[in-house]
């Protein structure tokens, strides 16, 4: 308001129109030029994959040509998803939209434990096909499945992910919960921190590739796994937060093991940018392939963005509400009456007492008036 009014050249405050007219003509003028939110969505994929080949996106309609369910990824997200598409976090919301369709987003984490947008899909449910159309098209679009994903514990999300990302490990979101905690602590510095507390174990070897860590004060033990390529622990701080743990720093300095196998130096954490293959890309406006398994109605769409119609409002998982009988006071009070004679038949604008009320009431003034005009108080004043 204070830039329109110094545009207009006028006083603050002196301006013909309120801020909420202001928001009134924008709502108005949308109403008025949206006429179909998912063909205006298209149209913008349309756009931005002209403009920037990363840019994907996928769809699928229903036999009335409604929108069903889509997937679209930013340019840049597909970016950030080849150099940190390692491990994904993926979870649906509810009732964020008009259509009460659930929003589903992939998240990642960077080399600076930022997290990170990789994708986005708006579905029409939650069943099995539904989520296998989705990991479908993700692991298509993004040219790669990520080495771990996480999720919540839906059933169908479990399964869909086992038929579309075989090579995928799946862990639920307590295990979210342990990698969080580190994400906002500098990696270079734990490395430190483990490495300089590896003095402090002592090796047990049990066989030519075990051992039996422990620590010179404590009394529980950790058991390492080194055959001179790969690398485990009990303690999974390598799998939780991507950096070796002091317990098999212990062991490579008992082996006089002086190189860290480059496959436990994460790229996600080195100082320069991350490097990656550039990926050959389709040549294509967009992905409207419809998998089978999303139902029979389901049918192929190409280049027909002109006949795409808004979705329907979506029922979300969980025991639809139910309205409670109510009470006498409550109905009584939701009835409108007349302030005047508290009939419910009409209001106070067109109460037929209103008329009466008015004139008695011009009827008291007058008399008043005249009361007072017949009243001439004489006052004396002593001296």
């Amino acid at each position: 308001m204070r830039v329109m009014e110094l545009e207009m050249n006028a006083k603050h405050g002196e301006l013909s129109f309120l801020k909420k007219n202001v928001y009134n003509f924008f709502t108005k003028n949308h109403k008025l030029h949206s006429q179909n939110d998912a063909r205006e969505f298209l149209e913008y994929c349309k756009s931005a994959k002209s403009e920037n080949l990363n840019f994907q996106y996928a769809i699928t309609l229903d036999s009335e040509n409604r929108l069903e369910h889509i997937f679209w990824c930013d340019a840049h997200c597909f970016e950030l998803y080849q150099k940190y598409g390692d491990v994904v976090i993926f979870d649906t919301t509810y009732r964020v939209n008009s259509y009460d369709m659930p929003f589903g987003i992939f998240v990642g984490i960077d080399n600076h434990g930022r997290t990170i947008l990789l994708g986005c899909a708006l579905l029409r449910n939650e069943k099995l096909n539904t989520f296998e159309w989705l990991f479908k098209n993700f692991v298509q679009l993004m040219k790669k499945s990520p080495k771990t994903i996480l999720t919540n514990q839906d059933p169908w999300m479990k399964q869909a992910i086992e038929t579309e990302m075989p090579y995928t490990k799946h862990a639920f979101f307590i295990w979210l919960i342990l990698l969080l905690k580190m994400l906002d602590i500098n990696k270079c510095m734990m490395f430190q921190e483990q490495f300089a507390q590896a003095i402090q174990y002592s090796v047990r070897k049990e066989n030519d590739t075990s051992f039996i860590v422990k620590h010179y004060k404590a009394v529980r033990c950790h058991q390492v796994v080194w055959d001179g390529k790969m690398t485990k622990c009990t303690c999974k701080n390598f799998e939780f937060v991507g950096i070796l743990c002091r317990h098999i720093l212990s062991v490579f300095l008992r082996k006089d093991c002086f190189e860290i196998p480059s496959s436990y130096w994460l790229s996600r954490w080195s100082r320069k940018e991350a490097q990656f293959t550039e990926i050959s890309l389709l040549q294509q406006e967009g992905n409207f392939d419809v998998s089978s398994s999303c139902g029979n109605n389901s049918h192929l769409v190409t280049n027909a963005i002109e006949l795409v119609q808004c979705p329907i409002i979506s029922k979300t998982k969980g025991r639809p509400k139910q309205k409670r009988m109510r009470s006498g006071k409550e109905l009584a009070r939701q009835v409108k009456r007349c302030r005047l004679c508290k009939s419910s038949s009409h209001n106070f604008s067109i109460c037929p007492e209103r008329e009466n009320n008015n004139s008695q009431q011009v009827d008291k003034t007058k008399k008043l008036d005249m009361q007072i005009e017949d009243f001439n108080p004489i006052f004396h004043f002593k001296c």
